[in-house]
């Protein structure tokens, strides 16, 4: 004699007390008057864990996080400027400063800079307080050059004489 041993499954659900009770009944119900031979076992999760509720990670501040798109906010007119950098952010936020970024000192001769350029022209002293990390994209420069394209084509800023860092044909005329 064959006996047909019963198929056993498994079902998930968020213990949300006795809600969940009510469902497991439901589907219970149903399983048995269409599929008599299936054998459920009902697991109950919490809807929120430990690791949701701590960080087990350090976060990393904004200045040394890299494949970011920044802002640049004059404190003293308030003309903006959008860039983006594949390295970490305070190195290049100290390059449009014109100070060392590990010693704070100014540097003999910087990089041109469109920020260092506005410094001169409006009298302003900026420092990292000025700039904002406003999107990152780790996996590609490309991407990373496309979200400056989209900053720049949303906020227009003054200090950006260029439309976009890269074509966006999206918005040609």
């Amino acid at each position: 004699m064959f006996v047909k041993q019963q198929q056993s499954n498994q079902i998930i659900l968020p213990f949300l007390g006795s809600f969940t009770k009510r469902v497991e009944n439901k589907i219970k119900q149903s399983i048995k008057q269409h599929l008599p031979n299936v054998k459920i076992n009902f697991v109950y999760r919490a809807s929120s864990r430990l690791r949701t509720l701590l960080s087990f990670k350090d976060k990393i501040p904004a200045h040394l996080t890299s494949g970011v798109v920044y802002k640049y906010t004059c404190s003293r007119c308030k003309s903006t400027y959008i860039g983006e950098t594949i390295r970490h952010a305070k190195r290049r936020f100290c390059e449009h400063i014109g100070v060392s970024a590990l010693s704070n000192q100014p540097v003999l001769s910087p990089p041109p800079s469109r920020i260092r350029d506005h410094k001169r022209q409006c009298n302003s002293n900026p420092t990292m307080k000025d700039f904002t990390v406003i999107g990152r994209d780790i996996v590609s420069e490309q991407r990373l050059l496309i979200k400056e394209s989209l900053f720049i084509q949303k906020d227009k800023p003054c200090m950006n004489v260029q439309g976009a860092s890269t074509p966006l044909f999206l918005f040609k005329n």
